[in-house]
């Protein structure tokens, strides 16, 4: 008769391909309450065998550790039948279906098939995402279930186990606690300990235990114990035994893989006579428990930290490259740990080279460590001690002799498990806390004197880079000394070690394959993963990534090889210079250009062109002042005292270029620029903002990539806003105008001083003129027209100006360019153009903007609040790509909501209005532009202050334009602070009115713009706000 045993595996198997029959035959099949229950107990054991780690990390002795598997399969019956309950209670209670409790107990059971295979999720890395997909899978095995045995339909299913889900945490928080108590009882007396299965408290125990380092402290005895135990010499393998080791091994491949009875080979092998039979019965034994030693790797370092192996002492601490002169005193260990291919403490003949050629390159005392396992927390080769290890010598024999011979692939596969034990979040802790067990043992066993912080450096090769990474926390902790590691090749999961570390290079060849595999498979890398330890170290500038240029991963064409490069270096000899470069912090010892890890910043390219220099223009210059005018009264360049001189300045000084009319004499003279902290606002905003300046790791990481930093002043206490602004870039060629008031002092005993009260604004041009623009002369010289103050046209002089082409930036981009400035549709209303002579007595054209821009009268004029909701929500955002050298000024009046009570906008302003300024800009295109991840850029926003001034040259009102910039650290060299509109905007080199476009905003809202007078009491809301402005931008400085 049939039953569910005589059908188990059918319905397994049905149950994994989510078949519907298979639901319907448990439940009418006699003993399928049994057969369920078989199934939810063994998927119980195969979970708790997948999890064990949990019993290794306890320290649960071997009995009670097979005792506790299975009273973990007792456990997980137990929860399993909660689940029932609550699934039965929701499926009665909310749903218009009556199924009784053995019903739903065989089907869930059922859906419990995929959990079968729960040990998988003891595989090292890949085990966490095997146990999510396991889960999914049962849970859509008992959708399928649900909807066979009920009719549901598939949203009826989701709910209906939903709602079992709430039922089931309210039962285990009420009637079920008892069993949940019960079960902790039951599973900690069977361990012989308080179990902690929470994963922190596992990571804090593991890492931690006690706030102490878990690396033992090993005394000098023991070193001599197991430096005098016998060496028992080794049997070699005799070749005839590999070879017929070999040929046993293809015959068996063959027969695997094909293994039907027309098989020539199965034919013959039937034809053997039985003692040839067991022979190859041995051989197929053998290769299966070498693949079942593979698959068991992690119970090494999981039984090492259980105490399974007892307390022994360490029989291999490595061997000296080079042994030392007796009274050498080691300032420097250096410890070698080898890639997957390493069987035994014997390495590949061009490793040996590397090491050779290292110990030759750098001094004595430098002690250079190998004999290393870095795949065993115990230093044990594969080829010793262990069950396999005969087996294991054969292989590792072969392998050496010939490293491109395919059966090393089995030592590869066996010690890239440990590289992913090394890297696995559950495993990982306890392998390298082993690891560093070892590196630690082997310290002492050389001499290392703790506390010293004698500095270390692990070099790893290939896979050796991930073992290092994950020892490296361990060990430094406990050493407290300095440790760099030297990745070779290295695959790294960038998880463990990097920001402890003090500094990870990483060399790589560009034809190295398997590196690039860590930097997919381990998602630490992946560049999304923002807050992973080796995004972060990055950005910290704790790693260097090397390029060994055409080199591969190994053998002769790897990093090691013999193999010639382009410039006549072996591969070898260029990996030995950059290490022992490394090593002696000797750059030039490396043949690696130092720039290649740097980017030049637009700031450095821009300073190579003469018109950007300071000393390209004379200080003293005379101007037609019927053609130029000043853009200020107080000009002049801000120069950032030495360290010696702060005391005597305090502030900075100040070369004048420009004063009013009773200094003239002054232009040229040096000058103390201080703040008039007898101001009470002032002194208690210079306070407010005045701090120490010490550069963190992640400036180098920015200046490496072409940022700009106030690297004067690094290291300085107490640095003021003047002192932040003058030494915001390499060179002193800050040009600014300062605000009234100014107040000059010179007693005639020290250096002349000026006060002031405001933020020195930086500006581009210390004249102006309006010019029109009448033909290209060539070689950027331009003949140009000037505005007629009498006539008010452009019928005045003509001059020819230089207008020297810009450099592009790193980019390839122009900031602007000269053609056809002729024919712009702004050029008939006039440009602004600001600049200085030259030495040659050319006027210098540095920036320029549309005369039409700053103007009162405005292009158009949008009356009334819907019409200008309209444009502003709408008409405005038209046009996605801004045209190319076009300017409108647009006038919005939502308080106009009809033509009888028209207002003439230029009658809103008076000389001396200020309005609050809110600036956009937008993205460079093209295809080296900005980038612009889902098509969108981002752009930058900021606030400032534009003021009514009559100009010099025209007598009319126009706006003055102030920037408070809130920048961060650029390319380009913009300080955060007060910027005119002609530097931030029109600077024809550092500005953005020739590649981006962008928006100002003025707003004249008389209770934000207007100023209060409370009975001589004068208050103005905006001048808080751009006190506020200015505290910001000194904060970012």
């Amino acid at each position: 008769m049939e039953n569910a045993f005589n059908q188990f595996w059918h319905l397994v198997s049905g149950a994994f391909t989510l078949n519907p029959e298979v639901f319907d035959q448990i439940n009418t099949l006699p003993k399928g309450l049994t057969v369920a229950l078989i199934i939810v107990l063994i998927a119980g054991l195969s979970q708790a065998i997948g999890q064990c780690i949990v019993l290794f990390a306890n320290k649960v002795k071997p009995i009670r550790f097979f005792l506790s598997l299975g009273i973990s399969a007792i456990v997980f019956a137990l929860s399993y039948g909660l689940w029932v309950v609550s699934i039965w209670i929701a499926s009665n209670l909310f749903f218009d279906v009556s199924l009784s409790f053995d019903l739903i107990f065989r089907t869930v059971g059922l859906s419990y098939a995929p959990q079968m295979l729960g040990f998988l999720i003891g595989l090292p890395y890949m085990g966490i995402a095997i146990g999510v997909f396991l889960s999914i899978w049962s849970l859509l095995a008992q959708f399928v279930g649900l909807e066979t045995i009920a009719g549901f339909e598939d949203w009826s299913v989701f709910i209906c186990t939903l709602i079992g889900w709430v039922v089931l945490q309210i039962v285990q928080r009420t009637i079920g606690r008892p069993i949940l108590a019960f079960s902790g009882w039951l599973s900690n007396s069977v361990a012989g300990t308080s179990l902690i299965t929470d994963p922190k408290k596992l990571e804090e125990m593991v890492m931690y235990d006690g706030n102490e380092p878990q690396i033992i402290t090993v005394g000098k005895e023991i070193w001599l114990e197991a430096e005098q135990q016998e060496d028992i010499p080794k049997q070699k393998t005799s070749s005839t035994v590999k070879f017929v080791a070999l040929a046993l091994l293809g015959l068996l491949l063959v027969f695997i893989l094909y293994p039907n009875s027309n098989n020539p080979l199965t034919i013959g092998f039937s034809l053997l006579n039985h003692s040839f039979r067991l022979g190859f019965k041995l051989v197929q034994f053998g290769l299966i428990a070498l693949l079942i030693s593979i698959i068991l790797t992690p119970l090494e370092s999981l039984t090492w930290w259980a105490g399974w192996y007892g307390v022994k002492p360490l029989e291999n601490t490595g061997t000296l490259v080079k042994n030392p002169n007796i009274d050498t005193q080691i300032n420097h260990y250096v410890m070698y740990l080898d890639g997957i291919n390493q069987g035994s403490y014997q390495y590949l003949p061009e490793v040996e080279r590397f090491l050779d050629a290292l110990a030759i390159a750098t001094p004595d005392n430098i002690a250079i460590v190998k004999g290393i396992m870095p795949y065993s927390v115990t230093n044990k080769p594969l080829t010793e001690n262990r069950p396999l290890s005969f087996l294991w010598r054969m292989i590792d024999s072969m392998a050496v002799k010939n490293p491109s011979n395919p059966i090393g692939f089995i030592i590869n596969a066996r010690n890239v498990v440990s590289v992913a034990v090394s890297a696995d979040p559950r495993y990982g802790p306890i392998q390298n806390q082993g690891l560093a067990q070892v590196l630690y043992n082997s310290l002492l066993s050389y001499g290392y004197p703790l506390g010293s912080e004698i500095p270390v450096t692990l070099i790893g090769y290939s896979g050796g880079g991930q073992m290092s990474m994950g020892a490296v926390t361990f060990l430094k902790r406990t050493i407290k000394a300095p440790i760099t590691v030297i990745s070779i090749a290295g695959v790294i999961s960038g998880n463990t070690g990097t920001m402890v570390t003090e500094h990870l290079y990483h060399l790589v060849g560009d034809q190295d394959g398997v590196e690039k595999v860590g930097a997919i498979i381990f998602p630490g890398r992946w560049p999304i993963s923002l807050l992973s330890n080796w995004n972060f170290a990055k950005r910290r500038g704790k790693i260097s990534f090397i390029s060994l240029g055409p080199v591969g991963h190994n053998m002769m064409g790897g990093p090691m090889g013999d193999e010639q490069l382009p410039n006549g270096k072996t591969h070898l000899q260029q990996t030995v210079d950059i290490v022992t470069g490394i090593l002696l912090e000797n750059w030039e010892i490396t043949g690696l250009d130092p720039n290649i890890f740097k980017t030049s910043s637009n700031y450095e390219l821009y300073k190579k062109a003469p018109f950007n220099q300071v000393a390209y223009y004379p200080v003293q210059q005379t101007l037609n002042p019927e053609l130029y005018q000043p853009v200020g009264t107080w000009i002049g360049r801000l120069i950032l005292p030495k360290l010696s001189e702060r005391q005597q300045v305090p502030g900075v000084l100040f070369e004048i270029y420009h004063t009013d009319t009773f200094n003239q004499h002054r232009v040229g003279q040096i000058v103390n620029l201080r703040w008039d902290l007898q101001v009470t606002s002032v002194n208690e905003r210079v306070k407010l903002v005045t701090q120490n300046v010490n550069f963190i790791d992640q400036v180098k990481v920015s200046q490496s990539q072409g940022n700009i930093h106030p690297e004067r002043i690094n290291g300085w206490s107490q640095v003021d806003p003047l002192e932040s602004i003058a030494g915001a870039r390499p060179q002193d060629d800050v040009i600014v105008v300062l605000k009234d008031p100014v107040i000059l002092k010179d007693t005639g005993l020290e250096r002349p001083s000026l006060y002031i009260q405001h933020d020195p604004v930086e500006i581009t041009g210390r004249f102006y003129a309006l010019v029109r623009f009448i033909e290209n002369l060539g070689n950027d010289i331009f003949l140009v027209r000037h505005y007629h103050t009498q006539s008010q046209q452009f019928n005045g002089t003509e001059e020819k100006v230089y207008l020297p082409s810009v450099i592009p930036n790193r980019d390839g981009i122009l900031s602007s360019v000269n053609q056809d400035l002729e024919q712009s549709p702004v050029n008939a209303s006039g440009w602004y153009i600001f600049g200085q002579k030259n030495i040659d007595g050319q006027f210098v054209v540095q920036a320029i903007a549309p005369y039409q821009l700053f103007s009162l009268t405005p292009d158009l004029v949008i009356s009334g609040k819907p019409k200008t909701l309209d444009y502003i929500n709408w008409e405005y955002w038209k046009n996605k790509v801004t045209p190319q050298g076009q300017v409108k000024t647009i006038f919005l009046n939502p308080n106009q909501d009809n033509s009888d009570n028209y207002i003439v906008p230029e009658s809103l302003w008076q000389e001396g209005d200020r309005a609050l300024l809110m600036h956009v800009y937008g993205g460079i295109g093209g295809p080296h532009g900005d980038n612009t991840p889902f098509g969108i850029y981002f752009g930058h926003f900021a606030y400032g202050i534009a003021t009514v001034v009559r100009d010099r040259l025209t007598q009319d009102l126009r706006f003055n334009i102030e920037y408070r910039q809130i920048y961060t650290h650029n390319c380009d060299g913009i300080i955060s602070g007060s910027l005119d509109w002609t530097r931030y905007s029109g600077d024809r080199q550092f500005g953005w009115l020739g590649s981006r476009p962008f928006t100002d905003i003025l707003i004249k809202f008389d209770p934000l713009t207007q100023d209060y007078d409370f009975d001589g009491f004068k208050f103005s809301p905006l001048d808080i706000v751009i006190n506020e402005l200015d505290i910001m931008t000194a904060r970012y400085r």
